[in-house]
């Protein structure tokens, strides 16, 4: 029985998930995840700037502390199955939000939902490219683009559509033209 893996939060909340555009943003990683696994998220972030040309940079820091946060920080957390089933819905892979008053994005990435499983684990970096489009205020998009809804449909790497996207979200310098196919 092949089951469906669902990328994201509700739509109602994911309108909400969207930080200002910003041209760099502050990236904390939990220090809970594993060396291995914070390389994937520096190496999906890294997608997201090499295929955007620069038009979203990162700083990427591990730390766990809520004191004094910028804005246009996006949190990437360590959580379980169980608190983004309860928070999103069952099956899903990741879960982007926002804090309530301020510019700062959360994704909770269930570990347990990766850990062991080798061919979940493949994923881990196609979920972290999702939720960060997500908070860099892109929502669900056609088969074929990260932000697809579902494992399945996506790519695993950030598209030229997916950049395309992101472009209508930022001020762009005159003549610049995202993702030449």
């Amino acid at each position: 029985m092949k089951r469906s893996i669902i990328f994201g939060f509700a739509l109602l909340a994911l309108a909400a998930c969207a930080l200002q555009p910003a041209s760099t943003y502050q990236v904390y990683v939990d220090p809970m995840f594993s060396d291995y696994e914070q390389g994937v998220i520096r190496e999906s972030l890294t997608d997201w700037s090499t295929k955007s040309e620069g038009l979203v940079t990162f700083n990427v820091t591990v730390a766990k502390s809520w004191a004094g946060t910028p804005p246009h920080t996006i949190w990437i957390q360590s959580s379980s199955q169980s608190a983004v089933t309860t928070a999103a819905g069952a099956g899903m892979a990741g879960m982007c939000s926002q804090g309530l008053m301020d510019d700062n994005g959360f994704i909770y990435l269930p570990m347990d939902k990766y850990e062991g499983h080798p061919e979940t684990m493949a994923w881990f970096g196609q979920t972290v490219r999702h939720e960060v489009g997500h908070a860099l205020g892109l929502p669900h998009n056609v088969k074929g683009t990260i932000m697809a809804p579902s494992h399945g449909t996506a790519s695993m790497t950030v598209t030229c559509n997916d950049v395309r996207a992101l472009a209508t979200h930022h001020d762009v310098p005159n003549g610049f033209t995202p993702c030449k196919d």
